[in-house]
């Protein structure tokens, strides 16, 4: 969302909220950025893979590798990530299709006008 001359903080932060709120309702785990000093706030809805619970070198993927942020535990760790390692690690992440779509019909009630991209 951004926060623009049009859009005061108070109406974002209610689409935030109610946004969260409805992710909340249907278990959905996600991560919020804050951007521009709040201006504008990224929200990426994703699956719990908890593999650091088990492995603390395994890597995480949330929010800040979403947006290609890679917080990598070793060096050479780094060194050896390959896209396509890291493509796989984003997959494994992105919701599966059945809540995707649960997030959408939540998002088309709270009355966002939502696009089929290509």
């Amino acid at each position: 969302l951004d926060c623009s001359e049009d859009a005061s903080v108070e109406a974002m932060a209610k689409h935030l909220a109610d946004f969260i709120g409805q992710l909340q309702i249907l278990d959905v785990a996600h991560n919020v950025l804050a951007l521009d000093n709040g201006k504008r706030v990224l929200i990426f809805p994703r699956r719990v893979l908890n593999q650091q619970g088990m492995d603390v070198s395994r890597l995480q993927v949330a929010g800040h590798e979403v947006l290609g942020w890679w917080i990598v535990p070793k060096l050479e760790d780094f060194e050896s990530l390959s896209e396509v390692e890291a493509t796989a690690l984003l997959h494994e992440a992105s919701l599966p299709e059945d809540q995707q779509k649960l997030v959408e019909e939540s998002l088309r009630r709270l009355g966002w006008d939502l696009h089929e991209s290509n």
